[in-house]
């Protein structure tokens, strides 16, 4: 009776916090306890329907390897308080991202992988997109037949392949150069 009154306590307080929690145990790679946060990310209609769930099966074929890796740290006494990005799909299917972070518990003779995660798909769908924003933009830089520099505080930190060819020097030689390196040292006075 009294254990029934603990498991009754600790889900309610389980239900109180905004992340996904989920109680794996790492014997059997199962949920033994979930709060609805987390059922709401996964797509589960409620916190008791995950119990059981194998959650390694909502894991993605090219995330899998490095998401083993991780739950064998785990099982070593490593946690990963400072949080892991993973890829994973939910119980329709439906692909997104979290932030996961767990630390190993032992419970009567098992040892238990405590785990909390938050949806962040929103945030690395806009980071994706900037990526590619910068992408495109660096490739009309690339492409354009005019000279380009960017410099900040005098430095440089981007010469397009057409400045790079005039100038004979790569990217990588002229980032971080100060811009009076490339001028003629009659013309330095009236750049500066």
């Amino acid at each position: 009776m009294m254990e029934g009154l603990a498991f009754q306590a600790d889900k309610a307080l389980l239900d109180t916090v905004f992340d996904g929690v989920a109680v794996i145990d790492l014997k059997t790679l199962r949920v033994s306890l979930a709060n609805q946060a987390a059922a709401n990310i996964l797509g589960f209609a409620s916190a008791d329907d995950m119990v059981g769930a194998e959650p390694l099966k909502y894991i993605p074929p090219e995330e899998r390897e490095r998401v083993t890796a991780l739950l064998a740290d785990v099982m070593s006494g490593v946690c990963f308080r400072e949080g892991t990005e993973v890829k994973i799909h939910d119980k329709r299917g439906k692909y997104m991202w979290i932030m996961a972070r767990g630390v190993k518990l032992p419970a009567n003779g098992n040892s238990l992988l405590l785990a909390s995660f938050r949806d962040i798909t929103a945030q690395k769908i806009a980071d994706m997109a900037i990526q590619e924003a910068e992408r495109r933009q660096l490739e009309l830089l690339n492409i354009s037949n005019e000279l380009i520099l960017i410099s900040q505080d005098w430095k440089i930190v981007f010469a397009n392949s057409r400045f790079q060819q005039a100038i004979g020097l790569s990217g990588e030689a002229l980032a971080g150069l100060c811009i009076l390196d490339i001028v003629h040292p009659d013309d330095r006075r009236a750049v500066a």
